[in-house]
């Protein structure tokens, strides 16, 4: 009998395929997209040093909707703030997470849901707290811990504005409303040496939005809510600065930020600072400026 041999091959062939190979997945490239928004990233020693700025001060107040004293110490950094124009800084940060869960979850009628992971993780990087509503003063540990209640804000904010800053910083934002885009500029000017590391963060604040809160034992439909937090254009821990921070040094850093169509232009700030993030994580200067001038 005569076999077909090349019939044979291939069947054989065939069916070595069949069982040998297993079936590989479509390839699914998993890394994320990242868009880089920095438009310009300089460093210079200046020739001559600027005269240092005055110091102004930083109060982060971390609070929530069902939060019933929260209000109460949004007054107080407000206060302070306009005892002192120009020269303090308040962000009001709702963090998310289940540590606060109860106290920041928005209400079924509110309009808006303010808590921002960002939040949460500077909340978790400042330390130890008790409860809400707590807040930092420059981010100094003037105590045990950094977060301390705002019965004591004042008094420490007034010990931050006299003392030296050793970098100066300028802050310019200039908004395209067709675009819906803001270019922002930082400028720093080291006045002294310093040796630990530094670092910048960048935020964006939303203010007179009316929505729910509670107030005391009384949940208030028409309260404004303002310097809230919206989202950090740097991470939340802040944006290294890598030159040497000699006297004279200038780091110009400048970012153009597409802003979220939820939000009204007009009623944003740009808040910028300059910190530490080692031994200590001091606020050295900070500036806010308005997005729409």
């Amino acid at each position: 009998m005569k076999r077909n041999t090349p019939l044979l091959i291939l069947a054989i062939l065939a069916v070595g395929l069949i069982t040998g190979c297993k079936e590989m997945p479509p390839f699914i490239d998993m890394t994320p997209e990242v868009v880089d928004t920095t438009l310009t990233d300089t460093t210079y020693v200046a020739s001559t040093t600027q005269a240092s700025q005055q110091k102004n001060v930083l109060i982060e107040d971390f609070t929530g909707v069902r939060c019933p004293n929260c209000p109460a110490a949004q007054v107080v950094a407000s206060t302070i703030a306009d005892e002192n124009p120009g020269r303090v800084v308040v962000v009001s940060l709702h963090p998310s997470g289940s540590g606060v869960g109860a106290l920041v979850t928005p209400l079924d009628e509110s309009k808006y849901d303010f808590r921002r992971d960002a939040a949460a993780d500077i909340l978790s990087l400042l330390g130890l707290f008790n409860g809400l509503p707590i807040g930092a003063v420059d981010r100094i540990k003037f105590e045990q811990n950094i977060l301390i209640t705002d019965a004591k804000w004042k008094g420490y904010t007034q010990q931050r504005l006299q003392v030296e800053t050793p970098v100066n910083l300028i802050l310019e934002t200039e908004y395209d409303a067709a675009l819906n885009e803001v270019v922002i500029t930082t400028e720093l000017h080291y006045t002294q040496d310093v040796s630990e590391e530094n670092y910048i963060s960048i935020g964006i604040l939303e203010s007179h939005m009316i929505d729910w809160q509670k107030d005391d034992q009384v949940y208030v439909e028409d309260y404004e809510h303002n310097h809230v937090l919206r989202e950090m254009i740097t991470i939340s821990a802040g944006k290294k600065l890598t030159p040497q921070l000699e006297k004279g040094r200038v780091i110009i850093k400048q970012y153009r930020v597409k802003l979220n169509p939820e939000y009204v232009a007009e009623n944003l700030d740009i808040v910028a600072f300059v910190h530490q993030k080692g031994s200590g994580l001091d606020v050295l200067q900070v500036q806010q400026k308005a997005v729409v001038q």
